[in-house]
């Protein structure tokens, strides 16, 4: 995945409730939970990693913060977000309820 560029996966319903674990190059990874609907929510990162973060709106690749990998939720949508200064392997693992 290109430095700033995002993607997004759309989860298949309007409330999506799960857990999204994300990996990218050897360093930056997280687990969140998440809530992907019109009030959405996310956890925390419950790795000890300050680079990687999640937000409650859509990414379009250059809206969270330089330096991260962002996942965002909104609608029954997935976002994921490279701004860590260079290409990224990207490994996403979402499970839902």
């Amino acid at each position: 995945m290109a430095d700033d560029t995002a993607f997004q996966i759309v989860l298949g319903r309007q409330i999506f409730s799960g857990l999204a674990i994300v990996t990218a190059g050897s360093l930056e990874m997280g687990i969140f939970g998440i809530r992907a609907a019109s009030s959405p929510a996310a956890s925390g990162n419950r790795i000890a990693d300050a680079n990687v973060v999640a937000v409650t709106t859509a990414l379009t690749g250059t809206t969270g913060t330089d330096g991260n990998i962002t996942l965002g939720v909104q609608d029954g949508v997935l976002y994921v977000e490279n701004r860590v200064g260079s290409s990224q392997n990207i490994s996403l693992t979402v499970m839902g309820a």
